[in-house]
């Protein structure tokens, strides 16, 4: 048997309100963050990832502070919070407003140095770094740099103090089509942090699939918004199939 894994319900967050869409675009309205992410926890969600797209166009640290402390208010389940946390400042407001951890993505791009400020007051387990992909021509690259050397990349992440990688897979995304696991696989291999992954799972087999290349965790966005299948049936799922999952 392999690690526990983590089931981890992903959400967009747009304007208030929740939205998916695929490939990156096109968000459709899915619905209250507060009463949807109340749902995943009584299902048995490990955490709760929320990241505010607006924030990335318009940073305003008030309304999410809002967000945060409405959340955390009414959840017990870890919340990993992300969008325009680009400074120690934003990180710290997001920690005192009630998130466990931040993800931070795009801001890499700009500055490596503040995730060594966060991890000496925050500590490493506080922070997950994303990594978006984009497969063309049966190339990877980076989705916000596309001339950028993936490997040198993940070689920058791998060498950050922090706590957890998570990799999305853009071209997937909302697809339903199954997640890219052979690259999974040798992503797995290579990170010296856990690794989260996210894109195309659209059934119980693909989870199936995905759990065996022996990622920490699982986030899913489609499957839960657009499909029958909930976290606990999931669960019950992987544990039939003798995969190690949280109670």
């Amino acid at each position: 048997m392999g690690p526990t894994l983590r089931i981890i319900p992903s959400l967009l967050l747009s304007n208030g309100r929740l939205v998916k869409g695929s490939n990156f675009n096109n968000h459709k309205d899915v619905g209250n963050p507060v009463t949807t992410s109340k749902a995943f926890e009584a299902q048995g969600a490990d955490e709760i990832l929320i990241v505010d797209l607006e924030h990335y166009k318009n940073p305003n640290l008030k309304k999410i502070s809002n967000t945060l402390n409405e959340l955390s208010k009414n959840l017990m389940t870890s919340i990993t919070f992300g969008g325009g946390i680009n400074t120690f400042q934003k990180a710290q407001e997001c920690f005192r407003s009630g998130a466990d951890k931040i993800y931070i993505s795009a801001a890499l791009f700009e500055n490596l140095e503040f995730v060594s400020d966060i991890a000496k007051v925050f500590g490493n387990q506080s922070i997950v770094c994303g990594i978006n992909i984009i497969k063309k021509n049966n190339e990877y690259f980076l989705f916000e740099d596309q001339k950028k050397k993936i490997d040198n990349w993940f070689d920058k992440i791998n060498n950050l103090p922090i706590g957890e990688v998570k990799v999305n897979f853009v071209n997937l995304e909302g697809s339903k089509q199954g997640l890219d696991i052979e690259f999974s696989e040798k992503l797995v291999k290579f990170f010296d942090h856990p690794l989260i992954v996210e894109g195309g799972i659209g059934n119980l087999n693909h989870i199936k699939q995905i759990a065996n290349t022996k990622v920490s965790g699982i986030a899913l966005g489609t499957m839960l918004n657009f499909t029958e299948q909930n976290i606990i049936k999931i669960k019950q799922f992987l544990t039939n199939e003798e995969i190690l999952v949280r109670n």
